[in-house]
């Protein structure tokens, strides 16, 4: 036999062995290589931990019984500047689908655009809000064009991955909870934009792989967010409970005998905002939830199996105008695994991983042992020993991107000049005097006020939006309004939410008397140009008085392990 003739034998064997790969529904169940299956899936979000323990994560998750990871791209955290693409490092999305892959698990990918999940804007890029006659989440044509860039992107990375292909996608999910946002029933913009992403992601995957929706687990949102018939299958999302009423409303919209039932979001814990008790639920009620759905038969994604953490910017945020909830950094969620990667426990004291790992052992039989906990270290407090205004010239410089100081005239939100995360400061002086500074329409999210370089005491926030009083401001006075942004809304018919002083109201007054002639210094505040700062020794932070930076430095004696800031 020639080599050639081999390795065309080795190419067709390996042709037919994919071809003898399928997952699809028959007889309103889950078929995986044509016998019944159940996915056991865990939410986990690869951006919300560092990749270096992403391995170490899966194992934690196949050990509680978990045959699957369900997981959103976000698209702003990979495409934060227009046309600037990032897939390396804690980015690399095709390494994590690899790590699932040599874990003998498979994946459900919420491709988006959208995912909601308290993530910053729901993953939509921060400079989708700059682009005039742009409108999100429906069929408008300056969205549809990003959203077909993006997916071109995208999907040809996933498709390698897909079952069909060899790797671990079992299902890939067009947009999130759609119904809570749109309705495809009423409005035909919103019917064109669903059936515009199925035909795209169908097209891009040579339908080789299931699609479906997730919608809230009743016949109203599944019906306003999903489409009816065979093309997409629908799936709801609840808490602990019954998982009927779900399941009935979903065979209201999938084709007859393509109907298992299952919850795409059975919610382990709940989200907390600033402000809030943290999140608690009952460990045994969830064991005892997962235990009844898998002796029926169900499928389930344990949202979340494993939370983690927003770091940087990436935390969302809830409400609409000017009701705000800004989401924690954490996002532990009460999950079974913590934020720490530790054991998770319900409010009843219940050992939540080990509760779902004892019920787990009754339906799936390919669970490894449970890793052992991650090595810590407290050590001890760290001195901030070095500080620097955020007013001082040369922090202005490095965090305007060497704008500085820049005429705008009418105030305008961060976005319109290329800002997506960060501060923004509006400057001008005051045409009269005025002892009360406030802000129409209100400030997003939070405004501290200084007049000459002084800071005035308090704050104005959003949620509240109250006049700030004492400001005691004279005629000319330079007045500087300092405005954070806490996280673009992550959900809901308002989440259109640009960070600043904005809208058709936007006014900053002194005594009811509109400030004009408006200059800005924008504060990116990127990791890189924060680490160039220029440090100054910090002898006295009493003393210390405005809006910084601080700095110190972690001795660790021999190989580190991991640590937590208090």
């Amino acid at each position: 036999m020639s080599r050639l003739t081999a390795l065309g034998l080795l190419a067709l064997s390996a042709a037919c062995a994919d071809a003898a790969r399928s997952f699809d529904v028959a007889d309103d169940k889950f078929m995986l290589d044509g016998a019944p299956f159940q996915i056991f899936a865990g939410c986990y979000h690869y951006m919300r931990q560092p990749a270096p323990m992403w391995n170490e994560t899966l194992g934690r998750l196949k050990a509680m019984g978990m045959n699957t990871v369900q997981f959103y791209v976000p698209w702003n955290y990979h495409e934060y500047r227009e046309g600037e693409y990032d897939f390396s490092g804690d980015r690399d999305l095709e390494h994590f689908i690899d790590l699932i892959h040599a874990n003998g698990m498979y994946a459900m990918v919420r491709q988006g655009p959208y995912i909601c999940g308290e993530w910053d804007f729901g993953g939509l890029p921060g400079w989708l809000l700059a682009k005039q006659d742009l409108t999100i989440r429906t069929y408008n044509d300056a969205y549809i064009k990003e959203v077909d860039k993006w997916f071109g992107v995208l999907q040809p990375k996933l498709k390698k991955h897909l079952y069909a292909n060899g790797g671990p996608i079992l299902m890939v999910q067009i947009e999130n909870e759609f119904g809570s946002y749109g309705n495809v029933q009423k409005n035909p913009s919103d019917l064109k934009y669903m059936e515009h992403l199925r035909d795209m992601t169908s097209a891009a995957f040579a339908n080789q792989t299931l699609l479906y929706t997730t919608d809230g687990g009743n016949s109203g949102s599944m019906g306003r967010g999903s489409l009816p018939g065979g093309d997409v299958l629908t799936f709801g999302d609840h808490g602990v409970g019954s998982f009927t009423p779900s399941c009935q409303a979903q065979g209201d919209m999938n084709a007859p005998g393509r109907n298992p039932c299952m919850d795409t979001e059975l919610y382990s814990g709940w989200l907390t905002h600033w402000g809030e008790p943290v999140a608690n639920k009952s460990g045994a009620d969830l064991a005892e939830c997962i235990d009844t759905a898998a002796a029926a038969g169900h499928s389930f994604a344990m949202y979340m199996a494993f939370g983690g953490s927003n770091f940087g910017w990436w935390s969302g945020s809830n409400g609409a105008d000017g009701t705000f909830n800004a989401d924690l950094t954490s996002y532990d969620y009460n999950a079974p695994i913590q934020e720490n990667t530790d054991h998770g426990y319900g409010s009843d004291g219940i050992d939540k991983f080990a509760a779902v790992r004892e019920v787990m052992m009754k339906y799936n039989a390919d669970m490894p042992a449970d890793p052992a906990p991650r090595v810590r270290t407290a050590y001890g407090d760290v001195a901030l020993t070095e500080r620097v205004s955020m007013t001082d010239p040369k922090v202005v410089q490095l965090l305007s991107k060497g704008e500085g100081r820049v005429p705008m005239g009418a105030l305008q939100s961060m976005e319109q000049f290329g800002q997506l995360q960060g501060y923004i400061m509006y400057s001008a002086n005051a045409t009269a005097g005025g002892d009360s500074l406030a802000i129409t329409p209100y400030p997003s999210d939070r405004a501290i006020v200084f007049i000459d370089g002084e800071r005035v005491p308090g704050a104005i926030f959003r949620s509240e939006n109250a006049p700030l009083p004492g400001v005691k401001a004279a005629a000319g006075a330079a007045v500087d309004v300092l405005v954070e942004d806490m996280g673009h809304l992550n959900f809901g018919h308002g989440m259109t939410d640009p960070k600043g002083v904005v809208g058709a109201t936007a006014a900053i007054t002194l005594d009811g008397t509109a400030l004009a002639g408006f200059s800005r210094t924008s504060f990116h505040c990127d990791d890189e140009d924060v680490a160039a700062l220029p440090f100054a020794p910090n002898p006295d932070c009493a003393a210390a008085d405005g809006p910084a930076f601080y700095r110190g430095t972690l001795q660790v004696d021999g190989a580190p392990t991991d640590t937590y800031i208090n």
